[in-house]
């Protein structure tokens, strides 16, 4: 759900509250690959050649990697956070697994080793704030999922479309009331 509002590169395709025994988890959400990256070559005869191949955060450059792996780390850490502010515990191998993939997506992002737990801890307070600015979003996509149980992630997408919309008309509607 933050995934949305910070802009995660990767195109989010199914979500669910069901569990999943094998996985160990209370439920997920499946997200398809990161978009490619656009990167110039010259080729034999000289010419610049605009060249697309899949994203390697151990190849891209450093700006590149902060811009798609910065909002997937807030969105792993916003999982975890938002399963225990609803439910009161906190699910030790679905978030064990989001926080170890943000773990390391977060080396990518630093420079050294000492300066990691600094980063992961601007970035779980990063999280944290968004939970806390979208969580009627995030509640109100919980009750749907309680009720339904999975949603595609264009479902998904047009629920929080539609909540966005309704707030800005009721703001327009106030501000004309002046």
């Amino acid at each position: 759900m933050v995934g949305f509002w910070v802009h995660v590169a990767t195109r989010l395709r199914v979500v669910s509250i069901v569990p999943d025994p094998d996985a160990g988890d209370a439920g997920h959400n499946d997200r398809g690959k990161h978009p490619r990256v656009r990167h110039v070559e010259v080729g034999p005869d000289g010419l610049r050649r605009r060249v697309y191949r899949d994203f390697d955060p151990a190849l891209d450059k450093r700006f590149v990697v902060e811009r798609r792996l910065g909002p997937e780390i807030l969105m792993l850490y916003a999982g975890p956070i938002a399963a225990m502010r609803k439910t009161g515990h906190w699910n030790k191998v679905g978030a064990a697994r989001d926080v170890g993939r943000a773990k390391a997506y977060l080396s990518y992002l630093v420079d050294s080793e000492a300066d990691l737990p600094a980063r992961a801890e601007d970035l779980w307070l990063a999280a944290e704030a968004a939970v806390d600015e979208h969580w009627l979003d995030i509640d109100a996509l919980a009750a749907e999922l309680l009720s339904r149980g999975t949603m595609a992630g264009r479902e998904v997408e047009a629920l929080l479309l539609r909540r966005h919309l309704a707030r800005a008309r009721a703001i327009i509607e106030a501000a004309s009331h002046r």
